[in-house]
């Protein structure tokens, strides 16, 4: 495989509906205030569900999840 090449082998990560509705929401700029009431949770939940989504997308923070989110999942 030549640098730049997709990896053949890749496979996205293992999210579930709800992962994704956030995701989605927070490429959108939402705030966890904001998805805590779309979703009728507390802000601390949201804060927690995205630490999880965080670690199942492979990423640090916020900015590298909708920036993973983007190029993964384009919208169509």
């Amino acid at each position: 495989m030549r640098k730049g090449e997709p990896n053949p082998n890749y496979e996205p990560p293992k999210l579930g509906p709800r992962d994704l509705q956030i995701l989605e929401l927070i490429s959108g700029n939402w705030t966890n205030a904001e998805i805590a009431e779309e979703f009728n949770l507390s802000p601390n939940h949201i804060t927690n569900l995205l630490s999880i989504i965080y670690k199942k997308f492979g990423v640090q923070n916020r900015q590298e999840a909708k920036e993973k989110y983007i190029k993964l999942y384009p919208k169509k």
